[in-house]
């Protein structure tokens, strides 16, 4: 189940452009421009609002809004993570200069399926962040290590055997 569902740029209460997990079943743009228009955006801000089943995150940046709805088990780590991809991502393209006079939804065609990308390698875990690359690799080498102690018992079993068998035959003898 993915952590992040929802993620929209908005200019004040108009949505510019946003991309919904299909696997979504609520409206979450209609709760995130139901806050927005009782929302400033005139000053730059991080922000969380619960709507729904969605715990949205917002970063506004010049009056252009970053949002986010996620599960509320996602914490904040992640969501933020996500909007400072989202708004990078935007803001090396030519779209923030025509943000200012965009109507609403007029970025889907250009934007939306870099959303949908972004929000798909944050969901799979791979957001390049520390922590999740850390907690990767410890769980990797948890694997190893098992991997080894399950080989060594196997050994020590087979040395016994090997013992057992040279005192048999030196019994023998």
């Amino acid at each position: 189940m993915p952590k992040l569902e929802y993620a929209a740029i908005c200019r004040g209460y108009t949505v510019l452009v946003s991309y919904q997990d299909e696997r979504g079943t609520e409206n979450a743009e209609r709760y995130l421009t139901d806050f927005l228009c009782t929302f400033s955006t005139e000053t730059d801000i991080k922000a969380s609002f619960y709507g729904g089943s969605f715990k949205f995150h917002l970063e506004v940046q010049s009056g252009v809004v970053f949002a986010c709805g996620a599960i509320p088990e996602a914490g904040v780590r992640l969501p933020f993570l996500f909007l400072t991809e989202l708004s990078k991502r935007f803001n090396l393209t030519s779209l923030p200069s025509r943000a200012y006079n965009a109507e609403e939804h007029e970025f889907d065609r250009e934007f939306k399926f870099v959303i949908k990308d972004i929000l798909d390698k944050f969901n799979s875990g791979n957001s390049g962040d520390p922590q999740q690359v850390i907690q990767g690799q410890l769980h990797s080498v948890e694997s190893i290590m098992h991997q080894n102690i399950a080989k060594t018992l196997k050994r020590g079993a087979q040395l016994e055997d090997i013992v057992a068998q040279t005192e048999a035959l030196e019994n023998q003898t």
